[in-house]
């Protein structure tokens, strides 16, 4: 039988509503004009850099934005049933597409498990680039995006 996972998508809205909350606070002080950010596209981004880190990196990361509490594991299976949820809600008439990719130096030795758990739950790709010697062709490169 098939152990229920105590981490749901309302700990995980809980969460990334707190992050949110949190860094508008933040942008608001430095900056006084209009903001406009995406929560969702943000928390995403994060909970796959959140992936690749360890230690001292992913215990900060797990505090800023309030994951400290939920099982790595199971943040990231409910991250994959939240961009699911996000592509079922479209319809005929609205479209809401989230596209994930990293973008990672060409002679980086990237860990496996890490490229494996990134298509798993996230869908991202993995482009490689020259940050080092063509830091222009890679801005190009993630620009096309």
């Amino acid at each position: 039988m098939a152990k229920m996972s105590s981490v749901g998508l309302e700990d995980l809205a809980f969460a990334s509503n707190k992050f949110t909350l949190d860094l508008l606070g933040i942008l608001r002080e430095e900056e006084e004009k209009n903001i406009f950010y995406s929560p969702s596209s943000l928390s995403v981004a994060l909970a796959m850099t959140y992936l690749g880190a360890k230690e001292n990196t992913a215990q900060q990361l797990a505090k800023a934005l309030n994951w400290d509490k939920i099982p790595a594991e199971e943040l990231h299976s409910q991250m994959k049933l939240f961009l699911s949820s996000v592509q079922a809600a479209n319809t005929d008439k609205t479209e809401l597409a989230m596209a994930n990719r990293h973008f990672l130096q060409k002679d980086f030795d990237i860990v496996q498990e890490f490229k494996t758990n990134t298509a798993k739950f996230y869908g991202a790709e993995m482009a490689l680039v020259d940050y080092k010697n063509d830091p222009e062709g890679a801005r190009q490169e993630v620009k096309k995006l």
